[in-house]
């Protein structure tokens, strides 16, 4: 359906603001520069299994997991970069119900 949005990427980046929660730019810079490194040889985002591993993030990850893990990473680091993967929607919900979820 057009216009939707992608539960999975939703719930994705929410799990992501939740890891990411804390965090200074400072540790935050490296997890992302590792997971851009990982995408340059490209990631299966339509697969759901888990087949990508992090050196600084435990657990295996699939494609979308990652790209999405990424995305949240880049908009802590700099709100205002286009990170270019079509995902703002999915990470303002995921912002709200984080937000919501962990009131200041």
């Amino acid at each position: 359906m057009v216009g939707a949005l992608r539960h999975d990427a939703l719930f994705y980046c929410l799990s992501a603001l939740q890891r990411f929660a804390g965090m200074t730019k400072e540790a935050l810079s490296p997890v992302v520069l590792e997971m851009a490194t990982l995408g340059q040889s490209g990631l299966k985002v339509n697969d759901p299994e888990p087949q990508y591993h992090l050196r600084l993030v435990p657990g295996d990850f699939s494609g979308l997991q990652i790209v999405c893990m990424m995305h949240v990473g880049l908009k802590q680091l700099d709100p205002s970069i286009d990170a270019g993967m079509d995902l703002d929607r999915e990470y303002a919900a995921a912002l709200s119900l984080f937000a919501r979820n962990n009131p200041p």
